[in-house]
């Protein structure tokens, strides 16, 4: 597909290619905008077939050609991809299952989020990125002791090993969202397992942690699951950011967590502080 806008409300004209729903927008040979709208066309691990969302990833449009309606002429002719598709609901990046940013940063891209606003895209969730060279607590001097208490009730923390890989996938599919599940296959496919810890209670993985995934300083993700013993997640928590002081990694970064929830606040105790506020966008078709 190839189209052609001139005249006003600008002098410049631009020339957006597309191949499906990716739009190039291309001025005197020259690249000066970009879109990336996506919709899934294959089921995301046990998750059924999303046949309502659709995406946008990236939205760029080079700062001199900015203010000219490009932006808003490649985000419509992505709407009007997707809409073709009979998709109801776009989200501004988030998952796909991929993304470049979790979302636009309020602080970096509020020309991005104004824009968004001003199409009809709503806010819909502020999470936060988090990175930090983190600290010992007080809590490891007490982990030997918290162990011991686990073994008595036949609770331990290991690395990860073949055996625990299928009680993972299941433990992950019956807790956490389908992404979580393709995260830490990824992981075990393309990283150390030597970066992966599990949580196991009577034989049967109940939380897992895993770091290092892309770059050496990635934390997470990580978590238990709802029904396990008080104090599991602290211990793999712990363990796992041990492990990466053991290969004198000294700083990690996450790229989203809840502005206000708990886990906020772990990391926080661990030295992480917020370094992005980024924005969730919503947006639905008429």
């Amino acid at each position: 597909m190839r189209w052609v806008r001139t005249g006003s409300p600008t002098t410049s004209s631009w020339i957006p290619i597309s191949t499906r729903g990716c739009l190039v927008a291309v001025r005197q040979e020259a690249f000066v905008g970009f879109v990336l709208g996506m919709i899934r066309q294959r089921q995301l691990d046990h998750e059924s077939l999303d046949t309502e969302r659709w995406w946008h990833s990236i939205l760029f449009v080079d700062p001199d050609h900015r203010g000219r309606c490009l932006g808003t002429a490649l985000l419509q002719r992505v709407i009007d991809f997707v809409d073709a598709h009979d998709r109801e609901v776009e989200l501004a990046s988030n998952y796909t299952p991929y993304y470049v940013f979790p979302g636009p940063d309020v602080d970096r891209h509020a020309d991005a989020i104004e824009l968004l606003s001003a199409t009809g895209f709503k806010s819909v969730n502020r999470p936060v990125a988090m990175d930090g060279e983190f600290r010992e607590s007080a809590i490891e001097t007490d982990l030997p002791e918290r162990e011991a208490r686990f073994g008595g009730r036949n609770i331990t923390v290991e690395e990860i090993a073949p055996r625990h890989v299928p009680g993972l996938l299941s433990m992950l599919r019956r807790e956490f969202s389908p992404d979580w599940v393709r995260a830490a296959r990824t992981h075990l496919r393309t990283e150390s397992w030597e970066e992966v810890l599990v949580a196991m209670h009577a034989g049967q993985v109940v939380g897992w942690c895993q770091w290092g995934t892309i770059e050496p300083g990635r934390f997470g993700p990580y978590g238990v699951a709802e029904t396990s013993e008080v104090g599991i997640v602290a211990v793999l928590f712990h363990r796992c950011l041990q492990r990466m002081r053991e290969r004198e990694i000294r700083t990690a970064g996450l790229q989203w967590t809840g502005l206000g929830g708990a886990t906020a606040l772990v990391y926080r105790l661990m030295g992480f502080e917020t370094t992005r506020q980024l924005q969730i966008m919503e947006y639905q078709i008429p």
